[in-house]
């Protein structure tokens, strides 16, 4: 059992989510593999509430984000394709989402991805109670296509019902991750992660492995 990312929530308390794939415990169920587990804790550090997602796979969260309405979206990877996980995208691993209202329920799923391996490396609301995921794709089809290479970074805004409203895929033709964004004070955001590429959407590689910058006008 491992606790990954863990935010204030909007009505009291915190959320903090993790991987578990016990059955026992702190953990009332555990679906098969490795499941996201979600724990709320009051003010003082009491147990408020402790569920698990996932399916019979391997279901691991990076990171939770509180939502305007008290609840939390966590996003991470997926190998199952039963239980939680409502719709696969055709590759092995899938980028995964959950949003979860006050008291954990789900209220909506989503995966990305294409015949290759995706995951959900960071998530921020927007201005609006919307939110933006980012994370790394090896797909050229789904829901990213225009793949500059071995592996892209991607972003991607969902509205509060978990409709796209965009994706974008941005790298160069080697490996490129992103791993972490803010929004700026002008509306836009700042964008976080690292690159191997000297091409495509970077320029001004160093050598190997680079910090990678880059600022998104929202759209």
């Amino acid at each position: 059992d491992a606790a990954i990312s863990a935010v204030v929530s909007k009505d009291g308390g915190y959320l903090i989510t993790g991987s578990t794939s016990s059955n026992d415990g702190d953990v009332k169920y555990n679906h098969g593999g490795a499941d996201f587990w979600v724990v709320k804790l009051s003010t003082n550090g009491k147990l408020v509430w402790e569920k698990t997602y996932g399916g019979t796979g391997f279901d691991l969260p990076n990171t939770i984000t509180s939502s305007v309405d008290g609840g939390a979206l966590i996003t991470g990877l997926t190998t199952s394709f039963d239980g939680d996980v409502t719709v696969r995208k055709g590759g092995f691993v899938d980028g995964w989402m959950i949003k979860i209202d006050r008291d954990g329920d789900v209220k909506w799923d989503k995966t990305v991805g294409g015949t290759g391996f995706e995951q959900c490396l960071f998530s921020i609301p927007t201005h609006n109670g919307d939110f933006l995921i980012g994370g790394s794709t090896t797909s050229n089809d789904g829901d990213f296509t225009g793949n500059h290479g071995e592996v892209d970074g991607w972003i991607m805004r969902l509205n509060k019902q978990g409709k796209e409203k965009w994706t974008k895929v941005t790298g160069g033709s080697a490996w490129d991750f992103l791993y972490s964004a803010c929004a700026g004070t002008d509306g836009n955001y700042i964008i976080a992660g690292t690159s191997d590429s000297n091409d495509g959407d970077v320029s001004g590689n160093h050598g190997f492995t680079d910090t990678w910058l880059f600022t998104l006008k929202d759209k």
